[in-house]
């Protein structure tokens, strides 16, 4: 077992301390050293909101991580505010013109019900990229023309 899976099964078991007791950034560094990323999908898809949040954040440090793109996408609609607030930066990082449903799902957090997820929604919408945006805006006017995001002659 290396160190990467060590740090998660240690996640896994104390899902309550790895915030503060440091493991969730000890996995960020082994991440960083070259470990596979893709074994950070056994915490994103957990059923605790804790240890979903902490994978989100993980995420959003690795720009190299675009494998998990789908994964985190399906967080963007999570009932933890700190998934959905992470899961935005994901998709800021990864995202290209062929990404429209996580695109358009990150801005669509706009309406969010928590402050910060909006606040991190705006955010991603003034630095996005043009090809982003537009890849965003396609999606919605073909998924949902009648969205108030869609502007009609």
């Amino acid at each position: 077992m290396n160190q990467a899976e060590k740090l998660i099964d240690h996640i896994l078991s104390h899902p309550d301390t790895s915030e503060s007791d440091g493991v969730a950034y000890d996995l960020l560094k082994q991440y960083q050293r070259g470990s596979p990323i893709e074994s950070l999908r056994a915490l994103l898809s957990n059923p605790d909101d804790r240890i979903v949040g902490e994978a989100a954040w993980i995420a959003s440090e690795l720009p190299e991580a675009r494998s998990l793109l789908r994964d985190v996408g399906a967080l963007l609609g999570h009932r933890s505010k700190k998934a959905r607030f992470w899961a935005i930066d994901c998709v800021h990082l990864w995202a290209g013109s062929s990404d429209g449903d996580e695109l358009a799902a990150a801005a669509a957090l706009l309406d969010d019900a928590e402050k910060a997820v909006r606040w991190k929604a705006m955010g991603f919408i003034a630095m996005a990229s043009r090809e982003q945006v537009m890849a965003a805006l396609d999606h919605v006017r073909t998924t949902a023309p009648e969205s108030p995001y869609v502007h009609r002659n």
